[in-house]
């Protein structure tokens, strides 16, 4: 039986549907049940949480977003649970210091972020949501969208074998990484940008390292080979706990069939690193550790059709040169949590008609547009900055390129400031503050407060045009 019955011949099981369950599919989920949308759902293919890759770099703009989407007590928790990065040590090879980089020493404008733990971060999100909405070991199949109503049926695999299993919801975010299948069914394949790198992502208990001197809390250590592209990285970013992120450049990626396999190359390309280097890859869980390419996807020039959209990386799959990919995901899920509040809290006109449902649905797909259509300048302009980034850093050797990442590309303060300095736009508006206290408020005291303009109701049968 569905959940939400909006006339006598129009019901549904879900107000949103989430696909992906990473950082940025939980921080819209977060945010609209914190806001009394609580009827929504996220399938996330994978099949439980576990300490797996590395760390996520937060910086001022990324903090902006999750103050917004997380209560105050786990925000708090949160930010207290990141290591602030106060310094940068670079040695070579044999374990020699090029460089210490401090955060007090760095040239105006320029960040060092703040690091948390990337599976501590999405337990933090998974605290703020009521068991029942994540779904796990979903592999999205297909979707369609109803020509009649606009509601979107989503059909996802069960990883267990167990089936498949078929819901209907207003509104479906793919928020399902660069390899989105969403974003796939909706505009069709696109071409992977490959930065000629492969990466390692891991974390290890500290209880587990053996004879491995960790830097302080907030000290980072970067190894830089002899190889061009080969370096490791690693720092305490929780307490107790190692994240680790190795590179190695290559023509063409190259994957392991097995965790075994990932250990055994981990430790195959780290072999000539110095002792602590070595002992960090014996010491990881071949479990814990992510391979990967260095990818990005150039920005999708639309992110929505209808009532279904696009964000973070399933839109715009950054360069890693300026850290950015989390950070601007997060802001796209607080921009596109505050545009779907007022709507889905809204439950159509006095007389409960068809009209009415298919003329909040038609406001829906505008809101959709309206919110990419707001990103994508910015989120252009970050991803062409930090594309320019890698690719001038790519031009000097380890040694070379030390130093201020910024030195080697036009990042001018203006920039800088228009990057860090972001806040929601709603918070630049009477009526987008308003709806922010409105969102405050759980859903049953939202439907006291109706927008005052709603759509028209169309008289034509099939008023959204999309194919089923």
């Amino acid at each position: 039986m569905s959940h939400n019955q909006f006339t006598k011949d129009i019901d549904y099981d879900h107000d949103v549907i989430i696909i992906g369950g990473g950082v940025v599919g939980l921080a819209c989920a977060v945010g609209l049940e914190r806001r009394g949308i609580t009827n929504v759902c996220v399938y996330e293919k994978a099949r439980s949480l576990k300490p797996i890759g590395a760390a996520l770099s937060l910086y001022p703009n990324g903090y902006s977003a999750i103050k917004e989407l997380l209560s105050p007590k786990t925000f708090a928790n949160m930010k207290a649970s990141c290591v602030p990065n106060q310094c940068d040590m670079v040695k070579d090879s044999k374990g020699e210091v090029i460089e210490i980089k401090t955060r007090n020493k760095m040239k105006i404008g320029r960040q060092l972020p703040d690091y948390i733990v990337r599976y501590i971060f999405h337990e933090y999100m998974w605290k703020e949501l009521p068991e029942n909405i994540i779904r796990l070991g979903c592999v999205l199949k297909s979707f369609s969208v109803n020509d009649a109503t606009g509601l979107v049926k989503v059909r996802v695999t069960k990883r267990d074998g167990s089936g498949t299993e078929e819901k209907t919801c207003r509104v479906l975010i793919g928020a399902d990484g660069i390899r989105s299948e969403v974003r796939k069914q909706l505009f069709g394949n696109r071409l992977f940008v490959y930065h000629g790198c492969m990466a390692f992502r891991a974390v290890v208990d500290m209880s587990a390292l053996d004879g491995v001197e960790c830097p302080p809390a907030g000290v980072s250590t970067t190894y830089l080979g002899k190889e061009k592209g080969k370096t490791f990285t690693f720092r305490e970013t929780a307490k107790d706990v190692i994240t680790i992120i190795g590179t190695n450049a290559m023509d063409m990626p190259t994957f392991s069939s097995t965790d075994k396999e990932k250990k055994k190359k981990l430790q195959n390309t780290f072999k000539k690193f110095p002792t602590e280097v070595r002992r960090l890859c014996a010491n990881v869980l071949s479990s814990m550790i992510h391979e990967d390419g260095i990818y990005s996807i150039n920005p999708e020039e639309r992110w929505s059709k209808g009532p279904v959209v696009i964000v973070g990386d399933a839109a715009h799959a950054m360069p890693p040169a300026l850290e950015q990919g989390a950070n601007t995901g997060l802001e796209d899920a607080c921009e596109l949590v505050h545009a779907l509040v007022p709507l889905l809290s809204q439950k159509g006109t006095e007389d409960g008609s068809a009209n009415s449902f298919i003329a909040s649905q038609i406001q829906i797909f505008e809101t959709l547009e309206q919110f990419w259509k707001k990103r994508i300048d910015r989120v252009k302009e970050i991803y062409d900055r930090s594309d320019t980034t890698n690719r001038q850093k790519n031009k000097f050797s380890a040694k070379e390129k030390i130093g201020d990442v910024y030195a080697f590309c036009d990042l001018d303060q203006d920039f800088l400031k228009r990057l860090y300095d972001w806040k929601p736009s709603y918070l630049a508006t009477n009526v987008g503050i308003r709806q922010q206290i409105l969102g405050l408020f759980h859903g049953r005291f939202l439907d006291q407060f109706r927008l005052s303009h709603e759509c028209p109701p169309r008289k034509n049968k099939n008023p959204f045009g999309l194919a089923a």
